[in-house]
């Protein structure tokens, strides 16, 4: 989120010290669009470290990244055991989690380079033939869209400000988005029918969240979304429309195959979790724009990556 959150951030680094009893200073990093997640570069006797705060429970993302690494995946950016154990810490109705911080910038600018796209192949490769860690539930696809319904329901309300602004907007791109809601609905009947068997997606392996260290060195992060589901799941961000600055040119696509193997993604279910997730992210938007609590450079910046959904 670019706005910090109601809770203080001494409060924030006296819950780092009951988790994983490191006395810390915080600094708040104003990025991401998760609107109930927060960042944090954190310092502690000379080491730098990653703070992620959440509302509620985190979910099992952290302990499939755990599982992961440990059981080899080297590039998975997995957060750091607490002292009682688990990856995160929970207290006062929020989680968190602490990784070792990561020098360097992500992927959506720049791309990654002919090497990087066949290690990243690779590693979806691997990680596709991984069975789900024993004793976790995992969320599994369903094929269903709730954003369709959301968007053909929401009518922006009368305000000033960016929210002005994006209400011309949404007006001005609603023919679109209804026709690619319907298109999502129609898919996901067909997808549903095609239902490939599932394997263990990261389900946001988006260029943001595969950070570059200054030696090449590639890590994925942000294990939130983590599903059972077809692999189109996250092949969709490599064979869909740019989901960063930079897609893969051909020749970088076909070092994306050497690393991960056959390609045989089915059109179908490729074509509907692609174009959901385009959907899932306009109706992300026009809810962040809404939020009541939201400062005007965090609904700008709704605004700009909503434009962007469109062209």
């Amino acid at each position: 989120m670019l706005d910090e959150p109601e809770l203080d951030i001494a409060t924030v680094a006296a819950y780092v010290r009951q988790g994983w009893g490191l006395d810390v200073t915080l600094r708040f990093l104003p990025i991401g669009y998760d609107a109930a997640a927060w960042a944090y570069e954190a310092t502690a006797a000379g080491e730098r470290y990653f703070v992620k705060l959440r509302r509620g429970a985190p979910g099992p993302g952290p302990a499939v990244a755990r599982y992961l690494r440990d059981g080899g995946l080297a590039a998975v950016l997995a957060p750091l055991p607490t002292r009682a154990g688990p990856p995160y810490h929970q207290a006062g109705g929020w989680s968190l989690l602490l990784h070792p911080f990561v020098d360097g910038d992500d992927a959506w600018r720049d791309g990654l380079t002919d090497e990087q796209w066949t290690e990243f192949g690779a590693f979806l490769g691997a990680l596709h033939a991984t069975p789900p860690p024993p004793g976790v539930a995992l969320p599994r696809e369903t094929y269903e869209a709730p954003a369709v319904a959301f968007v053909r329901a929401h009518e922006p309300e009368p305000a000033e400000g960016v929210r002005a602004e994006f209400a011309a907007a949404w007006r001005s791109h609603l023919d679109a988005t209804l026709a690619l809601a319907d298109r999502v609905e129609r898919l996901g009947r067909a997808a549903a029918a095609a239902a490939p068997p599932p394997v263990l997606c990261h389900a946001d392996a988006h260029g943001a969240n595969l950070m570059i260290e200054p030696s090449g060195r590639l890590h994925v992060v942000d294990w939130d979304e983590v599903v059972l589901a077809p692999r189109e799941r996250d092949l969709l961000f490599v064979l869909g429309p740019a989901f960063g600055e930079r897609p893969p040119t051909p020749a970088q696509l076909d070092r994306f195959r050497r690393g991960y193997g056959a390609l045989d993604a089915d059109p179908v279910v490729l074509g509907f979790l692609r174009d959901r997730r385009v959907l899932d992210d306009i109706a992300e938007f026009a809810r962040g724009v809404a939020r009541p609590d939201a400062s005007e450079e965090s609904r700008r910046g709704d605004l700009r990556w909503f434009r962007r959904q469109f062209g």
